[in-house]
Formats: C-alpha cells, sequence, structure tokens
C-alpha cells in the first residue's frame, strides 16, 4: 500500500506511527506535566530573585550567569519549554491537521525551529566567561 512506507532518519522511524498519538500518548502527557512543574517552580523564583536583586548592568549579569547552578537550571528551563512546546505542537498539529504530508511537513519546520532555538540558547549559556 501507499501509505504503509516508513522512512528512516537517524535511526527514528518517520512514518504514520512517528506522529501518530497512540506511540507516546501516555509518555507525551507525562512529559508534558514534569516540564509544566519545572516551569512552574522556576519563572517565580527567577522572577523573585531579579526583583529583589535587579541586574542592571553586564557585569552583573555575567556574574549571576557564571554561577553552575545558574547556568544549569537556565539549560533546564530551555530544555524544558523547548520540550513543552513541541509536545503542544505536535498534538495540535496531529489533532487539527489531516494531510500525512502537510502534517509531517509541519513537524518537520517547527522541531528545526526549536531545536535551532535551543543550540542558540545552549551557545549563549556556554559563552559566559567563567563556565567552561
Amino acid at each position: 500500500m501507499a501509505g504503509d512506507f516508513q522512512w528512516i532518519c537517524f535511526g527514528f522511524p518517520l512514518g504514520s506511527a512517528f506522529v501518530s498519538r497512540s506511540i507516546s500518548g501516555l509518555r507525551a502527557w507525562i512529559f508534558q506535566r514534569i516540564t509544566a512543574i519545572y516551569l512552574a517552580v522556576f519563572v517565580p523564583i527567577a522572577l523573585g530573585y531579579l526583583l529583589f536583586y535587579p541586574v542592571t548592568s553586564y557585569q552583573p549579569w555575567v556574574e549571576l550567569l557564571s554561577s553552575p547552578w545558574v547556568n544549569t537550571s537556565l539549560l533546564l528551563f530551555v530544555f524544558a519549554i523547548l520540550l513543552h512546546g513541541w509536545i503542544g505542537i505536535r498534538d495540535v498539529v496531529i489533532d487539527y491537521v489531516q494531510a500525512f504530508s502537510a502534517r509531517m511537513l509541519l513537524l518537520v519546520l517547527v522541531g528545526l525551529g526549536l531545536v535551532a532555538c535551543g543550540v542558540w540558547a545552549a551557545r549563549i549559556l556556554f559563552n559566559v566567561k567563567g563556565v567552561v
């Protein structure tokens, strides 16, 4: 049949099973909740810190971001927000885009965009003096 083929990309199948909800619905739901909890805890703590200890120039930002705890928690924040966004967008695309080729194209473009944002954020965080 024409729709039964599987593409392989970096060892992962890119076919109807890859973009269907049945392959990882519960796992995606759990990841969505875990990332939501991390985001809900991180954002008030970060905003509270910045409210009570305002960072107004470049050097205090470098000092703040050169702390391994701050840098690691920010990197986890970026990862959590990208994963949270991917799962949400993936579910919306699977629910509302019926054509398989359009669904695949949208998911690939969104995935590449999110990976690019993650790499960009990681480069910024790792280029802070004193981190590496």
